[in-house]
């Protein structure tokens, strides 16, 4: 189940797994460790969700005001604060 996760947690943030920095790969990693081995689940999308947030960083594209994930370490999950 770790690779079926692995593949929506970039395709749900809309960037590509290189965009993720090392510790926010970790953090997914840890996440479905916990899941599948403490809890006896498979990763739970609607759980990662509720404990986590993803900041991204971006740099402007063109003239239209789009915006672009930067090349590598683009993306870093956190954990959310209220939870």
């Amino acid at each position: 189940m770790a690779d079926r996760f692995m593949w929506v947690l970039p395709h749900y943030y809309s960037v590509e797994l290189h965009n993720f920095n090392p510790n926010s790969i970790a953090l997914a990693s840890i996440f479905v460790a916990v899941c599948e081995g403490y809890l006896g689940i498979a990763p739970h999308w609607e759980l990662w969700l509720h404990l986590f947030w993803a900041g991204l960083n971006t740099k402007p594209v063109g003239t239209m005001g789009t915006q672009k994930a930067l090349r590598a370490s683009g993306c870093t999950l956190q954990v959310r604060q209220d939870r």
